[in-house]
């Protein structure tokens, strides 16, 4: 990625970021079958930005429905 200031705009930063993470881990990354199961329709992934340390935060919590807002 040669820009640092487009990583969040890029279409391919998932990519990027899936790519960094298996560096960090020794190259590999592996997400079992178990794990993919276990994400529930009702959890959400979200992507925020650490000014302070420059990382990109990745949260996964759970959605609210629209009944429950009511």
């Amino acid at each position: 990625m040669s820009d640092e200031g487009d990583i969040l705009d890029n279409n391919e930063a998932l990519l990027f970021i899936l790519a960094a993470l298996a560096r960090k881990r020794g190259g590999e990354l592996r997400v079992s079958k178990k794990d993919i199961l276990s994400v529930s329709v009702n959890e959400v992934l979200t992507l925020g930005y650490d000014s302070k340390t420059q990382d990109l935060v990745l949260k996964t919590i759970k959605s609210v429905k629209n009944e429950e807002l009511n």
